[in-house]
């Protein structure tokens, strides 16, 4: 497996310029959920399994490679693993390399639809801190945006708050209980019977990508 190849599905090759090339990715692949689980599982499988266990920490001596080994820890886990406990067994080291890129200036190396994505494990960190910061870094990705990227960049925005208001609500992810084997109190079951994509949904809407 080449780190190239983690980037080329994840991002496009060539890369999408025009939005709606970009839009037609972002449907394909982005927010494809389920359909893509196949194709990703059965291409990136073993590799997934070799940088849990370190074996391709090697990428890390480029940027590009360091990129690459995060998409594959968290987010091709989350295809490879859909509902399952093993789909977070990547976190702790995508958390590390996210914090990695962007302790320094590293990110700002990286284009636009990188960053979007190299901030992801803050959001997927079960951590207030964590909650907090992907905030921060949506917020500085969207005054960054150029104006064609904007609808893009709200996504983040909007799931970072929502997400950090359901922590500071809960103290955890509730929506993760089932599969992590953790008992639900009576708040949390009535915030799971009435939980949506809402707000997600609608500013997908705004930027022309089905879900």
């Amino acid at each position: 497996m080449q780190r190239h190849e983690v980037l080329d599905f994840w991002f496009g090759s060539p890369r999408p310029e025009t939005p709606e090339e970009i839009r037609r990715h972002a449907t394909n692949v982005w927010r494809a959920g389920a359909s893509i689980d196949d194709a990703v599982r059965e291409r990136f499988g073993a590799a997934f399994e070799q940088a849990v266990d370190g074996a391709l920490d090697h990428w890390c001596e480029t940027l590009q490679g360091k990129l690459a080994l995060l998409i594959l820890l968290d987010q091709f886990s989350r295809h490879i693993h859909r509902d399952t406990e093993a789909q977070y067994r990547g976190d702790a080291k995508a958390l590390q390399l996210a914090r990695e890129l962007h302790d320094g200036d590293e990110h700002e190396q990286l284009t636009f639809m990188e960053r979007a994505w190299a901030m992801m494990p803050f959001a997927h960190h079960e951590s207030i801190d964590s909650a907090r910061r992907a905030i921060e870094i949506a917020d500085a990705l969207k005054a960054a945006a150029p104006p064609h990227l904007e609808a893009f960049a709200d996504i983040g925005c909007q799931q970072s708050r929502r997400a950090l208001a359901i922590f500071e609500r809960f103290g955890r992810y509730p929506h993760r209980n089932a599969i992590l084997g953790r008992q639900s109190t009576a708040e949390e079951e009535a915030f799971l019977r009435d939980y949506r994509h809402g707000p997600t949904a609608a500013v997908l809407e705004k930027a022309g990508i089905e879900r």
